[in-house]
């Protein structure tokens, strides 16, 4: 019986991290209509590998210290700044917020 238990517990601490992922997709800010972000090669020596334009799609695939790990559309990859990019959810979230701060001052 315990044995089947141990088995148990080792597959959900096997399977569930796989299903608990982290949202993976973000969007480039920037805090001038127009400007770009840069995509660093390094975050030590801040190498800039490519520049990013605003509202560009990008996978983040870790965060680190106060930047982003992030793959472009292009396949390149690099860091971004974290207030250089938003995830979907929060640019949704501040769009709504926008949308309906809008609506209250008409």
């Amino acid at each position: 019986m315990i044995s089947i238990a141990k088995y148990v517990a080792g597959f959900f601490c096997l399977v569930l991290p796989a299903i608990a992922q982290a949202q993976s997709a973000g969007i480039v800010e920037c805090p001038r209509s127009g400007d770009y972000v840069y995509l660093y090669s390094s975050m030590t020596t801040l190498d800039v590998r490519i520049t990013l334009q605003c509202g560009e799609q990008v996978q983040i695939t870790g965060r680190y210290d106060r930047y982003f790990g992030v793959r472009t559309a292009k396949g390149e990859i690099g860091y971004v700044p974290h207030q250089g990019t938003a995830t979907k959810s929060r640019a949704a979230r501040e769009r709504a917020y926008s949308v309906r701060r809008a609506r209250q001052t008409r």
